[in-house]
């Protein structure tokens, strides 16, 4: 959790579920989160978890991700020794074969933190990346992050809706509202009476 009164010094819980925004309701979500946002949440927990577990112990996997005892905490002023940099690295991408540096380590921290219980909308440029962050791509966006953009824009997702989906949901809002027509009414063209019934 953020401490507002001293400036400089927030304290972050390093859960993903922060990055979701205060009001979020993972139980009230639930059904319409999608399996790798999931996936992702539990990861930056160090929990693992499968497709099947996600609908088999759905109530167990939301406590686990609810609760923040014992979730690592970290502060800009922390010294940047080799556990810090460990669990950070755990943070922003589950995968311990990655070898992290101080540099990009805190500009995908920088990048993660901008979402840290956000109440404004936060935008995403045209170019964005895709996938799980790494050295060489420290700011590309994850599932949890597609998630929030795809929930700030109303964009449709499920359980089923995968990363590359929601992505490809966000590049066309970027699109000029004539192509958008236009692919709209192409499609459109191309379906059979009993479609567009």
């Amino acid at each position: 959790m953020s401490n507002p009164d001293t400036p400089g010094q927030e304290v972050y819980e390093l859960s993903k579920i922060r990055l979701l925004g205060l009001q979020f309701d993972i139980k009230k979500e639930w059904p319409n989160i999608p399996e790798c946002v999931i996936i992702d949440l539990a990861m930056s927990l160090g929990v693992r978890i499968t497709s099947d577990q996600i609908t088999t112990h759905a109530d167990q996997i939301i406590r686990v991700l609810e609760n923040t005892a014992g979730v690592p905490k970290w502060k800009r002023t922390d010294t940047m020794d080799i556990m810090t940099l460990q669990t950070l690295a755990g943070y922003v991408n589950s995968d311990t074969e990655i070898r992290w540096t101080p540099g990009p380590l805190l500009a995908a921290m920088d990048h993660l933190l901008q979402y840290y219980n956000h109440t404004n909308m936060i935008q995403i440029n045209a170019g964005f990346v895709v996938g799980h962050k790494t050295p060489s791509i420290p700011l590309a966006y994850d599932a949890c992050l597609l998630y929030i953009h795809c929930r700030q824009h109303l964009l449709h997702v499920n359980r089923s809706t995968s990363m590359d989906a929601m992505a490809a949901q966000l590049r066309l809002i970027h699109l000029p509202d004539m192509m958008l027509r236009s692919g709209v009414f192409q499609r459109v063209q191309s379906m059979s009476r009993s479609d567009m019934i």
